[in-house]
Parts: C-alpha cells; sequence; structure tokens
C-alpha cells in the first residue's frame, strides 16, 4: 500500500514540474520586460526566476523502522494542496502584472457621412489611445509588488504546511511512546497481579490485595486500549496534514532524545522579524503603496487620442480627402485630489501594519520560546532525576513484595509513580518539540531537527 501511494506521488511531482516548466516557458520572456518603467522603479525578477518554490528536499531511503520526518516533510511538499493554491496565485499575479502594463490597441472603424447621391463620401479611419506620465510603467511597478506579496505568500504557506506537518509529526510520536510505556505497564501490572496470586495461594497476603492488583492491571488494559485509538487518530491526523488522507501511516522513527538549538530570546525575536515572509510581505506592501501613490499623482496628466484616416467623396473635383482628430481631456475640476489623498493614507496605513505585524511575531516567538524553555527544564529534571529515582523505588519495592518483605500498597505506589514519570516526561518532551517546531516555522528553518 505504502509503495503504491509513493509512486502515485512520485508521478505527481513529475506531472506538476512539467505543467511548471511549460507555465514558465509563456510567462517568463519580455512580456515581463520593466525596460518602459521610469529609471527611479527597480525591477523585479519574474517569479518563474526566484527560489520562492525550492525543491523538496529528498528523504533518506525508507526502512521498515518506521516513517521519519523528512519523508513526511517531502511528501507534504510534494502533495499538499496548499502549495498548488499558492503557487497558483504566483501564476494569477504575474498574469495581471502583465496585463496592466500593455499598451492599448489600435482602433478601426469606417463610416459614410453621406451614404448616397452624387456627393456620397467612404472614409476609414484608425485610432490609437496614448497614455501618458508613464502611467502603465506605473501599473506595472504596482503589480510587480503584488507578485513579491504573492511569492511571500507562497513560502508563508509552505512553512505553515511544514510546521504543522512537523508538531502533527511529534504529537503522534508521543502518542505512540505513550502506547509502550502503557503497554511496559500492562506488563509490569500483570506481573503483580501473578506474583499477588501466588502470595494468595501460598496465604501469605489476603483477598482484597490480590483483587486490587487485578484491577490496577484491568485500568492498565483500558488504559493500553485508549492510547492505542489515540495513536490511530494521531497517525490519520499527520496524514491529512501531509495532504494525503488516504494514506495508511506505521510506525513513526523518531527519538526524542536528539538534541535541539539553544536559543536566546531576542535572537530568535530578531530572526523572526528579519526572516519571517509575512513581515517581508507587510514591507513590500509599503512599497506597492509607494508606487500607487506615484500612480495617483499621474493621473491627472491627461491621456489623448489620435485617429487618421482616408475620407474618399464621389462628387468632382476632389475625390481624395484626409482626416484627422485629437481628443484629450481638460484636468480642470478633476485632479484626482481624493485619489492622492487615498494613497497617502495608505502609505500611513502599509507602516502602521507593518510594525503591527513585527509586534504579532515578536509576541508569538515569544510565547513558542516560553513554552520551549519550560517544556526543556521539565524534561531535564524528568530525565535526570525523577525517572531515575521512581525506577530506582519501583525496582526495590518489587524485589521485596517478591520475597514477602513489604505489602502491595508500597508496590501499587511505586508502580504508580513510575508510570506517571515517564507519562510526565514525554509529555515535556512533546511540548518541547512542538514549541521547537513552532518556533522554526516562525523562523522559516528549511531543515530541522
Amino acid at each position: 500500500m505504502r509503495r503504491s501511494i509513493w509512486w502515485k506521488l512520485s508521478t505527481a511531482l513529475l506531472l506538476n514540474t512539467a505543467v511548471v516548466d511549460m507555465a514558465t516557458a509563456q510567462q517568463r520572456p519580455e512580456a515581463l520586460s520593466t525596460d518602459t518603467l521610469p529609471p527611479s522603479v527597480p525591477k523585479v525578477v519574474s517569479p518563474m526566476d526566484s527560489a520562492t518554490s525550492p525543491e523538496p528536499i529528498a528523504p533518506q531511503p525508507h526502512d521498515d523502522v518506521g516513517m521519519t520526518l523528512d519523508e513526511c516533510q517531502f511528501l507534504a511538499q510534494t502533495a499538499n494542496p496548499a502549495l498548488r493554491e499558492a503557487s497558483a496565485k504566483v501564476g494569477v499575479a504575474q498574469g495581471q502584472a502583465v496585463q496592466v502594463g500593455i499598451i492599448p490597441n489600435p482602433t478601426f472603424f469606417t463610416s459614410s457621412p453621406q451614404w448616397t447621391g452624387s456627393i456620397s463620401q467612404y472614409n476609414w479611419v484608425f485610432a490609437q489611445d496614448f497614455i501618458t506620465a508613464h502611467k502603465l510603467g506605473l501599473n506595472r511597478a504596482v503589480a510587480y509588488r503584488s507578485v513579491e506579496q504573492a511569492q511571500l505568500d507562497f513560502t508563508r504557506t509552505r512553512f505553515e504546511v511544514l510546521t504543522n506537518v512537523r508538531k502533527t509529526y511529534y504529537t503522534a510520536a508521543a502518542t505512540q511512546r505513550r502506547v509502550e510505556v502503557l503497554s511496559e505497564l500492562m506488563n509490569v501490572s500483570g506481573r503483580s497481579r501473578d506474583v499477588g496470586q501466588k502470595l494468595l495461594q501460598a496465604g501469605e497476603t489476603n483477598r482484597a490485595d490480590a483483587v486490587q492488583l487485578e484491577i490496577e492491571y484491568d485500568k492498565a488494559s483500558v488504559a493500553h486500549a485508549n492510547a492505542q485509538a489515540t495513536v490511530a487518530a494521531a497517525r490519520k491526523e499527520l496524514a491529512a496534514a501531509i495532504g494525503v488522507p488516504e494514506m495508511e501511516i506505521g510506525r513513526l522513527k523518531f527519538d526524542f532524545t536528539l538534541p535541539l538549538p539553544d536559543y536566546e530570546l531576542e535572537a530568535v525575536r530578531q530572526g523572526v522579524v528579519d526572516r519571517n515572509a509575512v513581515a517581508q510581505a507587510a514591507a513590500v506592501e509599503i512599497q506597492k503603496t509607494q508606487y500607487a501613490l506615484r500612480r495617483a499623482r499621474a493621473e491627472p496628466w491627461p491621456n489623448f487620442n489620435i485617429q487618421a484616416g482616408y475620407q474618399y467623396a464621389t462628387e468632382a473635383p476632389l475625390h481624395d480627402q484626409g482626416y484627422a482628430q485629437f481628443l484629450t481631456t481638460i484636468p480642470l475640476y478633476n485632479r484626482n485630489q481624493g485619489g492622492i489623498r487615498a494613497a497617502r493614507s495608505d502609505i500611513a496605513r502599509a507602516s502602521a501594519a507593518l510594525q503591527r505585524t513585527e509586534n504579532e511575531l515578536s509576541q508569538q516567538a515569544a510565547q513558542a520560546l516560553g513554552v520551549y524553555l519550560a517544556a526543556g527544564e521539565r524534561a531535564k529534571i524528568y530525565q535526570e532525576k525523577i525517572l531515575p529515582k521512581a525506577q530506582e523505588v519501583f525496582r526495590v519495592n518489587r524485589s521485596l513484595f517478591e520475597q514477602g518483605q513489604t505489602d502491595f500498597l508500597r508496590l501499587l505506589q511505586a508502580q504508580r509513580t513510575l508510570i506517571e514519570a515517564d507519562l510526565g516526561y514525554i509529555e515535556a518532551q512533546e511540548s518541547r518539540w512542538t514549541a521547537a517546531a513552532e518556533i522554526a516555522g516562525l523562523l522559516q528553518v528549511e531543515q530541522f531537527p
């Protein structure tokens, strides 16, 4: 089943690449030239020439031990529909950028001022609209900023998908580990139950104590069954996050003890503000509004229309006649005062939006880093202090109980303490890794961990 899905996804990737190459060949050439822009308008590289859509990093060869995070990320970048949607939006913005800078088509018409009689006339006229004040170039300059924003939106979407896959993967891996811990609990509870039955038969304990051990085993069985149902749901959620909800995901291959970076708050905050595509798109919005203001100021400059043609008159002696017309508007009342005022206010709006976006990103980075650091401290305490002590206490009490030197209550308490420590450690590691994935998504890190 998995081999079939991998083959389908590989085929889809090849077909998708071919379609993108065809679209690139149609959109990339001279149609996007910015040579008509005024000198102060920077040229923008065609989106298809930029690195907005990097090739997915191919995973390592799959083995039978479990599915890796690299494989999940590769599949997500190949099959997730959100990325195809964002890529299509880039194409839409490119097409609009081409269209708004095209010179108007000329027009042709023919008419007959006098249709019948000895003085009939027939004419043929060509007309052309001329756009002044670099308006077409400014239109395209504004549209190119929209192309940049679409590219950045693709980048934002891509890292949102990767972050979602990473967090969902870590959650599923933690749930899988809980199943393993609860399976160990079942084994331990089963051993305690069997020892209790032997002690009851030997007359070294009472019926109530033996039944209590059986109850603990039944509770462990219920918890194990619930965890198995949860891990099945977590794996389906991971498949949906990848973008292939019908895919069957089995065991995951992951080690929660892998090292993670030592993040520092100010460095993370500054990195997020500088690198995140959301902040970059907000900065591009300021440039876009500045060009829009220049376009608004150019609007009052009148465009003009020139018509020229030939007219034939049937009445002698002058049969051949020329025709010419010049048409333009006079900006006497409407000088686009309101449009200019709105464009100025839009610049102020975009500047404030950039500051707001940076503040929101700083807040998100601080929250994620706080969770990450706190979870890291909890995991460290569990790993270095709580778990070793809980394991030692349980081993000692189980040995004493098997020798009949302690009662079942002490064994039961030691058993519960050990399981709670294991589950607490898993929860701390899950919070630590999901918070690290959130930070990596804000920093837009390609390879993680």
